[in-house]
């Protein structure tokens, strides 16, 4: 398992070890609350949340450091049918912050899932960048130049919870069939994650010896929606892993348009037309 050293972080296979990464500036979430609790069984989907790109590209303004709610839900609309996730802040409550301010400015509307990956040794479906190269730009790791572009502090730092590092009263998670966890990259050295800012995976499949690397899951995702991520096509492993698909370093450089100048992948790649999140009801 390894998160490759290159323009952008990806899950690899074997384990390597990164420096560390840190930005010297550390952003607090503001205890602003908006009222997106997670209540009912349905998903009315959140109407006054409208896409604020101004918000998206500046992640240090107050906008994107809102307090998540202890619990909410979201629902991704695609081209495969749609797909359901319920996340709890404790689990990582920088992670689930950030997830939560994406969601209420837009982050996830319009963009590619362009990394399936169903092998013997790795089940995922990676994700998680802007279909707009501007606001893209702003979440890779490598190349951003916002003080609070990659998330601080992270684990073990950050505290966490998990099915083996279990907290009371959290219900914690492991790296298996049906639930979601946040991108980074992992330092052997250290045991500490230290690049993470948009990107998701959704596990697919038993990958459980992620959750030792510090790949914390944040989301789960019912039945009826894994069925819809199970549709998703692959296009091979990312090129920047020896693959014949997607370049992800392209992708955040050129964003939607790199996807769609390809007569291979546009026509049938997954795409999330909106991800929304779950209003009260």
């Amino acid at each position: 398992m390894t998160w490759c050293s290159r323009t952008s972080r990806v899950i690899g296979l074997t384990l390597v070890t990164l420096s560390l990464f840190s930005w010297s500036t550390t952003t607090k979430p503001s205890e602003q609350r908006p009222l997106l609790l997670r209540r009912g069984n349905g998903c009315t989907v959140c109407q006054n949340c409208r896409p604020d790109a101004e918000a998206l590209r500046d992640p240090c303004l107050e906008r994107m450091r809102r307090r998540a709610p202890e619990s909410f839900r979201a629902l991704w609309q695609t081209n495969y049918g749609r797909f359901e996730v319920t996340c709890v802040r404790d689990r990582a409550p920088v992670w689930v912050d950030r997830l939560f301010n994406l969601l209420v400015n837009g982050f996830y509307n319009d963009m590619y899932f362009p990394r399936v990956v169903d092998s013997t040794s790795l089940k995922v479906v990676q994700f998680g960048t802007a279909g707009d190269p501007t606001i893209s730009r702003i979440y890779n790791w490598s190349t951003t130049t916002s003080p609070c572009g990659i998330l601080e502090p992270q684990p073990d730092a950050m505290p966490f919870c998990t099915t083996t590092q279990p907290c009371p009263g959290v219900p914690g998670l492991s790296n298996t069939f049906g639930t979601l966890s946040m991108s980074t990259s992992f330092n052997e050295a250290t045991h500490t994650t230290w690049n993470a800012t948009s990107e998701l995976f959704i596990n697919t499949g038993d990958n459980h010896f992620l959750d030792g690397m510090r790949f914390v899951p944040i989301c789960d995702i019912d039945a009826a929606g894994m069925a819809t991520v199970l549709r998703f096509p692959s296009f091979g492993e990312l090129s920047e892993l020896g693959g014949s698909g997607p370049s992800l370093g392209r992708l955040y450089e050129e964003g939607n348009a790199y996807i769609v100048s390809s007569e291979d992948w546009a026509p049938s790649m997954a795409r999330a037309w909106t991800a929304k999140l779950c209003v009260e009801t």
